[in-house]
């Protein structure tokens, strides 16, 4: 089964919950944020990001703006094209913009 097989293949490339992973959504959209936990349906993540154009740049912008950006979020598999560990610069650049903490 396809669906089996992208997951094993998934878990196998070096995600970890607790790391800063990056998933691409068949929409095109792509997102950073801690992945919580890989359940056998959905990836459990928490402060969720994206990437936007502001006039200095790129810049990091909360995925849900309305949502409360303390509370877990189920992003479904079934949406979600690639889920990969994030680079290193991008995984530093999103610790420094939710914690403040300077990797």
């Amino acid at each position: 089964c396809q669906w089996q097989y992208r997951k094993i293949m998934l878990i196998t490339k070096g995600l970890s919950e607790g790391s800063v992973a990056t998933f691409k959504m068949y929409n095109g959209e792509e997102v950073i944020a801690k992945l919580v936990r890989i359940d056998d349906d959905a990836y459990v993540i928490e402060k969720p990001l994206t990437l936007a154009m502001t006039p200095k740049g790129l810049a990091f912008q909360p995925w849900l703006i309305t949502a409360e950006v303390d509370k877990t979020v189920s992003l479904p598999k079934k949406v979600v094209t690639v889920a990969v560990p994030s680079a290193s610069e991008s995984s530093d650049a999103y610790l420094q913009s939710t914690t403040g903490i300077v990797v």
